[in-house]
């Protein structure tokens, strides 16, 4: 996931209900003293003002991309996780592109513990998150077609 700031919506929450994840958070500026001390947790790795090669780098490793920064998408961010084969899951108020999305990948912030459940499920399931990954690329696709259609 990539953040501006602190503004990540329920980033507290997911890394303390997630100790098994590792979450990289990438930033394209300095980062606040709220997001540095976050970064104190074992299973938090900040990084601010992240260059190219770190970025390719974190998304080789990844397999999730969270989407749930308020500020504006760096770096084409969720078209790379695509690329990338990342499974991507956001909040409603966060994501920044909604309809690349799976429906099973988008949670209102209230519901913030079913995306916990969902990813541990997913984590211990590596058919599961195939699955996901196949629906993913065909919203895709499907997305593609149809504005090549439309030329």
């Amino acid at each position: 996931m990539f953040g501006q700031d602190d503004q990540i919506e329920r980033i507290e929450d997911l890394t303390s209900e997630l100790p098994e994840m590792t979450f990289h958070i990438a930033a394209n500026t300095s980062v606040s003293d709220k997001l540095n001390q976050l970064g104190e947790r074992e299973n938090v790795n900040i990084y601010p003002c992240v260059s190219r090669e770190k970025l390719d780098e974190l998304w080789n490793r990844c397999d999730f991309y969270l989407d749930v920064n308020h500020w504006r998408e760096i770096y084409d961010a969720v078209n790379v996780a695509h690329q990338n084969n990342l499974l991507v899951m956001g909040f409603e108020n966060t994501m920044h592109h909604p309809e690349l999305l799976v429906k099973g990948c988008k949670f209102l912030t209230q519901d913030y513990k079913k995306m916990v459940l969902v990813i541990k499920y997913v984590m211990k399931s590596p058919e599961l998150m195939q699955k996901l990954l196949l629906v993913q690329q065909r919203k895709k696709k499907a997305i593609w077609k149809e504005i090549l259609k439309e030329e």
